[in-house]
């Protein structure tokens, strides 16, 4: 009976473009397989196009660390997107030394640490420290509430909330790198309509054109 079938896949060893992903797998209920697996794993992020991510970056590099946790359907009775958003799901997910630049004319993310955490739909951002260009240092913790509701299935608004503080915001460096140029570029931030962010900033120090100010 498929119904009622299971296989079971212990102490799973291979190799994902170079990099070896450990784990395990219960695969159950052929007639709507289910699908139970632990996975931890490595990636490069210069390769993830090699994974099929692709991304308009001119500079990315680091290294990201994950351990997964999945239990529920694949998408074989039903769309993908929703049983991934239903599915039983708990990620660890470190990035180290991320360096991030999407143009050539706009500010590199340098140096950045970040740790997730995800249960089910929220998304826990222990801690988030980077440089923006030469002088803005950020660090950031907070948490993602509807992530899998928001994107995957349409249907919740997303809950963004933390805390985040700076020694120095320095806006001119933000909007161009050249801090000489005699103009700075237009910069637009665009959020979807359905989002609620509340998030409390700590800033000690800020300078924008011959505008500064210090808390």
């Amino acid at each position: 009976d498929l119904s009622t079938s299971t296989i079971v896949m212990s102490n799973i060893s291979c190799m994902a473009n170079s990099e070896k992903v450990n784990g395990n797998a219960t695969l159950s209920n052929f007639k709507n397989l289910n699908v139970k697996t632990n996975l931890t794993s490595k990636i490069q992020l210069s390769n993830l196009r090699q994974y099929g991510i692709n991304y308009n970056a001119e500079k990315l590099s680091g290294l990201a660390n994950f351990n997964i946790d999945y239990n529920g359907k694949v998408g074989l009775n039903s769309k993908l997107e929703y049983d991934i958003a239903v599915a039983k799901k708990q990620v660890m997910l470190t990035f180290e030394n991320i360096n991030y630049q999407q143009s050539s004319s706009s500010p590199e993310i340098k140096n950045g640490r970040v740790e997730l955490r995800l249960s089910n739909d929220l998304l826990v951002i222990d801690s988030l420290n980077c440089s923006i260009g030469e002088k803005n240092k950020l660090q950031y913790n907070g948490a993602i509430e509807n992530v899998f509701g928001h994107f995957l299935l349409k249907n919740a608004t997303l809950k963004i909330g933390g805390d985040l503080y700076s020694d120095w915001i320095f806006i001119d460096e933000l909007l161009n790198p050249d801090t000489t140029a005699t103009s700075a570029n237009n910069t637009t931030i665009e959020l979807p309509e359905d989002v609620i962010a509340n998030i409390n900033t700590t800033v000690v120090d800020f300078t924008f054109d011959r505008f500064h100010m210090r808390s």
